[in-house]
């Protein structure tokens, strides 16, 4: 089975170096939107269980067959540590994510718990999908840890070592896929299967990737017995393992590396199960953008880059825009700096680090401001922890803004370990104007010409009109007025979206319909509260291209204004499944998708401190909207 290839984007140079020879390589799963990676070494499933915390994950929950199916797909060939012990009570498996265990897939005669001390479980016993209990050693056979995330962002799909030789990075494709699937997965990036010129290359390699066998670029798959370089290079240097190439029956065409004594070369079959991945070679040490991690990120109105490309927001004239920099759980010594410039944001940089890494900003024309020092990164740097939110005011004066996040662990001699770019967009625009008094309505077309001419898809179906109402919601199919914000006025009436309180446009604020791009903003700005309590501005943005929804402002809401209904509702008919209970900042969970999505409660109660939630459509058709967050 050809398996498809790892979608790899690179994380910054030298991680995988800190982490040790084996470095993470990611898949989404589209069924249940969560992303899958390994550990970065072979290690006791008490030691995966703690890595997959401190990164945000637990060890892999399995919950049905086809959820097995993609991980066999993604991970076969490796024995792996899942989620599921009895180390808690003896014969009682729990899985470590806090699910319940509604499905199985022991291998047969299995769970036997032999010797009385196999607490933990793994899966891909004897090449199969098969689950197997085995003590806290695990077998002769090397175990990395299956790490699960309940979200794509951000997705770690690879990392890289940078060979100061040659200048070359270096990265694993393709865990547990063909000598085909890797070939192609390297030569997406750019690259090659690794061309290993000299010994001195081949003793890199061994730094780095030892422990385990990969593919390299090497192969007779044109004519038998003439071994080549996928990169065309001359083959100048070899190290066979004594006996080999031997290809005993004329069909070992590929080449493996490692885990032989002083990791001589094997000739195998292409698809080859006892080969964990590829290693690529790529012509560069460094690549366009750097991705983020799962702990630290940079992000411009909540849109979030996941490495090949910067991450980009659009917004409004008057609007005030959000830049966010995640700085929580970096290394002891690690510092960080911002730089703002308005030129633009260069694939390839224009000035480097010393390790390889990029500046983005066009430096040479319009030289950034360091949030630091002003005019350079280093070596005044911030040591601040947590996070760091810039709100910018959205000006034609500056219709380009470009930033450039960069984060130096002090105590490594490659110096930069993470960096990410980010461009805010501003767009003039000329508002609709709704006139809404108490407890009114306003129908807005959305292919009209004042907003731009775009359907919204909500929930499974596609709406061409909306109705505002002043009470903070936006309703499809029909226009109504309900006094009291109710789950059950959610769920008996037409679909909504809603940040639904008892709101009197009539006696302040404004009331307004925008277009930004794909981006539909209905904003309540400076409106009171009926009973006079204070004025709130929030907004409802919704994406026609995403159908994406954004709950936003919600901070302006004050104590003592009311009861609030806020979340998502299919209406009439609608099941509910049960408070949202949305989180401030970044969100480590999605809630499984449900037919409704609400926090309800007294405002200045309901997480306090919360100023967005993002809803995102599901992807199965019995999916709903499931909150992802941020």
């Amino acid at each position: 089975m050809v398996r498809r290839p790892c979608r790899l984007l690179l994380l910054t140079i030298g991680l995988a170096t800190s982490l040790g020879a084996q470095a993470p390589c990611g898949v989404y799963n589209p069924t249940n939107g969560h992303t899958y990676m390994l550990t970065p070494a072979a290690m006791t499933p008490q030691a995966a269980k703690a890595y997959a915390q401190s990164m945000g994950g637990y060890l892999a929950s399995i919950r049905d067959r086809v959820e097995s199916d993609f991980i066999a797909k993604h991970f076969g060939g490796m024995r792996l540590w899942i989620g599921l012990s009895d180390a808690v009570t003896e014969g009682v498996h729990r899985w470590d994510s806090g699910e319940s265990v509604t499905w199985t897939n022991w291998y047969p005669g299995e769970p036997n718990n032999s010797r009385a001390t196999e607490d933990w479980v793994e899966i891909g016993l004897n090449g199969t999908t098969g689950w197997n209990d085995l003590p806290a050693t695990g077998s002769p056979t090397t175990i990395y840890g299956l790490v699960e995330f309940s979200t794509l962002f951000p997705a770690i799909n690879g990392e890289i070592v940078v060979n100061p030789t040659n200048g070359h990075a270096y990265t694993r494709v393709a865990p547990g896929g063909s000598v085909a699937a890797a070939r192609a997965a390297a030569e997406a990036l750019g690259g090659h299967l690794v061309t290993i010129n000299d010994a001195a290359e081949d003793a890199f390699l061994s730094t780095h990737f030892a422990g385990r066998r990969y593919w390299i670029g090497l192969s007779d798959r044109v004519v038998e017995g003439q071994y080549q370089w996928d990169s065309g290079d001359p083959v100048t240097y070899t190290n066979w393992k004594t006996g080999e190439p031997n290809d005993p029956t004329g069909t070992e065409d590929a080449v493996r590396w490692g885990a032989e004594p002083l990791n001589g070369w094997v000739d195998t079959y292409d698809t080859a199960s006892n080969v964990a991945a590829g290693i690529a070679e790529l012509p560069y040490g460094y690549r366009g953008y750097q991705a983020n991690s799962f702990r630290h990120h940079l992000s411009v109105e909540g849109v979030l880059t996941h490495g090949l490309s910067p991450a980009v927001a659009n917004v409004a004239v008057g609007k005030t825009a959000r830049l966010r920099v995640q700085t929580s759980g970096l290394p002891a010594g690690t510092q960080w700096d911002l730089a703002t410039s308005t030129g633009t944001l260069l694939a390839g940089g224009s000035s480097r680090f010393a390790d390889g890494q990029m500046v983005n900003l066009d430096v040479a024309v319009n030289p950034p401001t360091w949030k630091s020092s002003g005019t350079t990164v280093g070596p005044t740097m911030q040591s601040w922890p947590g996070s760091f939110t810039l709100n910018l005011a959205a000006s034609l004066a500056t219709p380009r803004l470009s930033f450039q996040a960069v984060w130096v662990d002090a105590t490594s001699a490659i110096g930069v370990r993470w960096s990410q770019a980010a461009e805010l967009n501003v767009h003039a625009y000329s508002p609709l104007s709704l006139s809404l008094g108490d407890d009114s309505v306003a129908a807005v077309d959305l292919t009209g010409p004042e907003i731009g001419g775009s359907q919204f898809r909500f929930f499974t179906n596609f709406y061409t009109q909306m109705y505002v109402t002043s009470n903070g919601r936006v309703m499809f199919e029909q226009g109504t007025i309900s006094y009291s914000p109710t789950v059950f006025g959610a769920q008996s009436e037409p679909p909504s979206i809603s940040l639904w309180c008892d709101l009197n446009p009539a006696a302040g604020g404004s009331v307004t319909v925008s277009r930004v791009s794909t981006l539909v903003t209905v904003a309540w700005t400076g409106v009171p509260y009926h009973n006079g309590a204070g004025v709130v501005s929030p907004s409802i943005e919704l994406n026609t291209s995403a159908s994406t929804i954004v709950l936003d402002g919600l901070s302006s809401f004050t104590p003592g204004g009311g009861v609030l209904f806020m979340g998502v509702s299919p209406g009439r008919g609608a099941r509910n499944d049960g408070i949202s209970n949305f989180q401030v900042g970044p969100i480590s969970a999605s809630n499984a998708p449900r037919t409704m999505l609400y926090d309800f409660g007294w405002t200045g109660v309901v997480n306090a401190g919360l100023s967005s939630v993002l809803f995102s459509p599901g992807t199965p058709s019995a999916v709903r909207y499931e909150l992802t967050g941020f």
